[in-house]
């Protein structure tokens, strides 16, 4: 029996301390869900598509409108195809939206992103659960939220493919685990199917990107002589598991192989898988070795959660090699292969990082939870502390004296903690009656500290010593991080949405003149997705000249993109008289060179401008910088 348990003071505190540890799971896993999984679906259409959104949104559009669902299409042609990845994820999307579920904009591209984000953070909950307790979980999924480019630049609220491919490793990681240890023989039959299951979701949504779990699966059960007696155990589930994959995968494969012969495999393998590890398909994404390591230094520093994934990797790091533990080998592996792997290629993005991120979010979680252990001498101390201090004979003596005291202060003291949760999330408290203020907090110790001191005097001492180091941990949080990432999510960033729609109710029914676009490479496909439905019309010729008809001419004006450059150009050609439109039955070069000047124009943020003409000028930057509805 646990020294303590023999007190009749502290009898009380073990017996809420020691609410199951599966209570606790389900409620922390509660928590999980609300302060980090439910924020993902916050604000999903209040922002334009950026990056290679636009890309995966036109195949998802071409998919609805066409009805081929075997063949992706490449952004701008409907007739191209888009062979760079399999298509699970514009299946997914596709159908969603097709069958009703979600509306065919920008909250339902994203919706899916965000869903796939949500249980991965699930998954790395129950993983922190499994190796440290609750505690773990919920600290790993906070190090996993905090970390901006994650939810914000190329993300898991993006219609892109990193969440599916982060769900693919959280999931499949944590179901072998899972099985090394199952006891029950229907778990450990369908353990195998889940981790085929979540590689199928990686495989036919990035293809060679999810290559890394069976290679971590693999080294860890050679590693280990339980994982190997187990996997040959069993064999049947594996090679059912195995069966799977390749049956949901290879029929897409050998139809795209029949239609498009070798080139199929030269645009997925050759070109979007070994030229990106060999050469770059964009000189931006050539970087130098490290660029994965220093940037994730810095972000994290940046977040605060630099110090405790150090320490945590090195305690994880530590009871590895001592105890020769199985999970330590995965998170390890799991961090460290494919980073070292990914920083040999010459083409690096940062966000190739995401699905490897888990497992440092993990030691984040593992270094409290380590020191709040049953059997951890830190802990052990501050309980003693505190139970000398509830011990003093005039705190005993006033609870005999008023035995209702002691349930009093314990309700206080839940409130007083209640408000410090309340102040880490929102960074302030207030309760308020019309404009009369009853109580304001914005410090986070000081209702931990009245916490504690209310828990010492009922006599919790064991607890009230516990809550201690609990409240430091906590102050540590980065919580300003946390709050960032949710004041972001409120953010508005929309303004080709409200640009297109102006835009087309300017433009005449029928035969749409749609925009006119004077650049050799129309840039960010953003300008494309957004305005190719009004009209987009791109003269392989480059001259100079062909900007007077719909710029100048009444009849004949529209909207019309270039490039910053074109636009300096074409304004010197004016000012130097080179420019004349009788030949088209235009104005003179000055007259033009004065319209030009007054023209309403909006520059974009990769030095692109859209000039608007005549009535278009209704859709300038007033229009756009205020959101829509």
């Amino acid at each position: 029996m646990r020294q303590g348990l023999t007190n009749p003071g502290a009898r009380p505190a073990e017996s809420i301390s020691s609410i199951t540890s599966q209570q606790r799971t389900r409620l922390s896993g509660l928590l999980v869900a609300v302060l980090f999984c439910a924020p993902l679906f916050v604000g999903l259409g209040r922002t334009d598509f950026k990056g290679d959104e636009p890309i995966y949104s036109f195949a998802v559009d071409a998919m609805l409108k066409s009805g081929d669902w075997l063949t992706p299409r490449s952004i701008p042609d409907e007739n191209a195809a888009f062979l760079e990845k399999p298509p699970l994820k514009f299946w997914i999307i596709a159908g969603s939206i097709r069958s009703g579920l979600l509306p065919h904009n920008e909250f339902g591209q994203r919706f899916w992103d965000a869903a796939f984000g949500a249980v991965s953070f699930l998954y790395v909950f129950a993983f922190g659960a499994r190796i440290g307790g609750p505690l773990c979980g919920v600290i790993a999924v906070f190090a996993l939220f905090v970390h901006r480019p994650l939810l914000y630049e190329h993300g898991v609220r993006s219609n892109n493919m990193e969440a599916p491919l982060l769900l693919a490793y959280c999931g499949g990681i944590y179901h072998a685990l899972a099985w090394s240890s199952a006891i029950a023989q229907r778990a450990r039959l369908l353990h195998p199917q889940a981790v085929g299951a979540f590689f199928v979701l990686g495989f036919m949504t990035k293809f060679v990107a999810v290559v890394f779990l069976p290679f971590i699966l693999v080294v860890t059960a050679l590693l280990f002589p339980h994982w190997r007696r187990r996997a040959v155990d069993d064999w049947r589930a594996w090679a059912v598991a195995t069966l799977l994959v390749v049956a949901a995968s290879a029929p897409w494969f050998l139809y795209e192989t029949v239609q498009h012969g070798r080139v199929f495999w030269d645009v997925l393998l050759g070109e979007h898988v070994y030229k990106r590890m060999t050469a770059f398909l964009d000189p931006s994404h050539l970087k130098p070795w490290h660029y994965y390591f220093t940037t994730l230094y810095r972000e994290t520093l940046a977040n605060g959660t630099a110090i405790a994934i150090v320490l945590g990797m090195g305690l994880l790091a530590f009871r590895t090699i001592r105890e020769r533990w199985d999970a330590g080998v995965l998170i390890l592996l799991w961090f460290a292969v494919p980073f070292a792997a990914i920083s040999v290629g010459s083409s690096k993005l940062y966000h190739y990082t995401y699905p490897f991120l888990p497992p440092l979010a993990l030691a984040a979680g593992y270094l409290p939870a380590a020191l709040l252990s049953r059997d951890s001498r830190v802990r052990q101390a501050f309980e003693n502390a505190g139970e000398r201090v509830a011990r003093l004979p005039r705190l005993q003596a006033l609870r005999h004296r008023v035995p209702v005291l002691r349930r009093a202060v314990m309700a206080i003291a839940v409130l007083a903690f209640v408000v410090a949760v309340v102040t880490i999330v929102y960074g302030r408290f207030g309760i308020r009656i019309g404009d009369l203020l009853l109580f304001r907090n914005a410090s986070i110790m000081r209702p931990l500290v009245a916490g504690i001191i209310l828990l010492a005097l009922a006599g919790w001492g064991r607890l009230a010593g516990r809550t201690v180091m609990i409240a430091t941990l906590l102050a540590m949080l980065p919580s300003g991080a946390y709050r960032a990432t949710l004041e972001k999510l409120t953010e508005n960033d929309e303004p080709m949405q409200v640009l297109r729609d102006c835009l087309g109710t300017w433009m005449p029914p029928g035969d749409r003149p749609g925009v006119f676009v004077h650049t050799a490479d129309p840039g960010q496909w953003r300008y494309v997705y957004y305005f190719r439905d009004l009209g987009w019309e791109q003269p392989s010729e480059h001259d100079d000249r062909q900007l007077i008809a719909p710029l100048f001419l009444p009849a004949q004006q529209r909207p019309v993109l270039l490039g910053v450059d074109d636009y300096a150009r074409f304004e010197r050609a004016l000012a130097a008289g080179r420019m004349e439109g009788a030949e088209t039955g235009g104005p003179q070069s000055a007259e033009m060179l004065g319209q030009l000047s007054r023209m309403t124009n909006i520059r974009f943020d990769d030095h692109r401008m859209l000039l608007l003409p005549g009535r278009y000028a209704a859709c300038g930057p007033a229009t756009i910088a205020a959101p829509k509805g």
